[in-house]
């Protein structure tokens, strides 16, 4: 950004807005009323990028929202297979108990398959719902301070 000033622009304020500008000179320690107003539209421009309906806006709002998705996806993924895993350990115990021979009850090889994975997949959910939890508590915490 080139620091030369080579366009002067005039504008007329009110008393009010005259004594606004001072206020905001004195209280930053700027030389002049100029310097203060480039503070002022620097600040404006800036906020207006991170308004809602701005490109930028949408763009981070945007990236968050597939981020969240991305890691519900993950955490489906993850007990998924945690439930897989258990139901084949549970199928290997189960046939492991019964080498006397008999053959196994398949109602009760689908039983037990049944509670490792309701098991399994309620210990998951917990899991993934203090992780959301965990993740979204930053971004609560700033719309509540926004709202302030």
């Amino acid at each position: 950004m080139s620091l030369s000033k080579d366009t002067r622009h005039y504008t007329r304020t009110t008393t009010q807005e005259t004594k606004w500008i001072d206020d905001l000179r004195v209280r930053h320690n700027f030389s002049s009323r100029s310097e203060a107003i480039r503070y002022c539209i620097q600040q404006t421009i800036e906020d207006e990028s991170d308004a809602i309906g701005s490109r930028r806006h949408f763009s981070r709002t945007m990236n968050h929202k597939l981020d969240m998705v991305l890691d519900q996806q993950r955490i489906g993924f993850a007990l998924n297979l945690l439930a897989i895993t258990e139901m084949l350990t549970g199928l290997i115990n189960l046939l492991d108990e019964d080498e006397g021979g008999d053959p196994l009850d398949s109602d009760m090889v689908r039983v037990e398959l049944y509670k490792k994975s309701v098991t399994v997949q309620l210990v998951g959910i917990v899991n993934a719902i203090e992780t959301i939890q965990r993740q979204q508590a930053p971004v609560i915490q700033k719309s509540k301070q926004k709202k302030k």
